[in-house]
């Protein structure tokens, strides 16, 4: 009996040093999670594919619906909206032949298109590829040894064919029609969602508790509500009336999202302020009476 209870005690410690040591190394993952992703984001010869897997994970772990949903749509392309940084100018331009020669990328103007066709197409280029098909169009294009990439419309192929019957020559007819992107103009893309993740990492910091390994999930969705969608900090305004026949102190805050470290660092800073006030005016009482 002795013995039986010396060993139970026994594999009730082991269990609880084991369950310990996996909740400590979960904690240290979850902690390293944020430097993961802004060692990948610093890194430019890192693809971004995997920092933004990393960013669904964050999402999921904070809670935060929206950060989970933008690496997502960064991932796939797959987008409600398109962001602004993904419209960007390219030529629009057509290959064919005639009775003569070939003709190869000649720029012509969205009014040479059929009428149905000159608002829809211009030289507006949206760029609504998932992140791993851009930086494989650059890399693609740098190993060739090119510096532009040839992007299709959407309907284009059917959009030459009436193009071809409206033209109603026998010696010329369009075989393509496409547009041509700098590859440099992809390459500022790529930069921007990587400037993107770094906010991110450093407003999940600065709205974090120093002993939390992970951002609360309004610490991680006013990150995102901040870098990817232009929002503004949230302020603290103080109104401290001068005291005379009455006195008032009021402090007005908009910030639900703040952290409690930077939100006690400024009550104390107030409070400070406050005493320092209170300080003045006594001595000035003083010296009244």
């Amino acid at each position: 009996m002795v013995r039986s209870l010396a060993e139970t005690c026994t594999n009730g410690r082991s269990l609880w040093n084991v369950t310990i040591g996996q909740n400590h190394s979960m904690s240290l993952r979850d902690r390293n999670l944020l430097k993961e992703i802004e060692a990948g984001a610093l890194n430019e010869s890192r693809p971004l594919t995997p920092v933004l897997q990393q960013c669904i994970v964050l999402g999921g772990k904070a809670g935060s619906a929206e950060l989970r949903d933008w690496a997502r749509a960064e991932l796939t392309g797959s987008f409600a909206e398109l962001p602004s940084y993904r419209k960007v100018a390219g030529d629009l331009k057509i290959d064919g032949v005639n009775f003569h020669n070939r003709i190869t990328g000649q720029s012509i103007s969205s009014f040479a298109l059929p009428d149905f066709a000159q608002k829809a197409v211009t030289n507006e280029v949206q760029i609504g590829h998932g992140i791993a098909s851009i930086e494989a169009l650059i890399r693609s294009t740098h190993r060739s040894g090119k510096s532009t990439v040839q992007l299709a419309p959407p309907g284009s192929s059917e959009l030459v064919s009436v193009m071809n019957q409206e033209n109603a020559s026998d010696f010329q007819q369009i075989t393509r029609l496409y547009w041509d992107v700098h590859v440099a103009v992809l390459e500022g893309i790529v930069s921007q969602i990587r400037t993107m993740l770094i906010g991110l990492v450093a407003e999940m910091k600065a709205l974090t508790e120093d002993r939390q390994d992970l951002p609360s999930p309004e610490a991680a969705s006013d990150a995102v509500r901040i870098v990817i969608q232009g929002g503004e900090r949230n302020q603290v305004v103080v109104n401290a009336q001068a005291i005379g026949s009455s006195e008032s102190v009021s402090m007005q805050s908009n910030a639900p999202g703040e952290s409690g470290k930077n939100r006690s660092r400024l009550i104390w800073t107030i409070v400070g302020s406050l005493a320092g006030i209170a300080s003045v005016l006594m001595a000035y009482l003083q010296f009244k009476g």
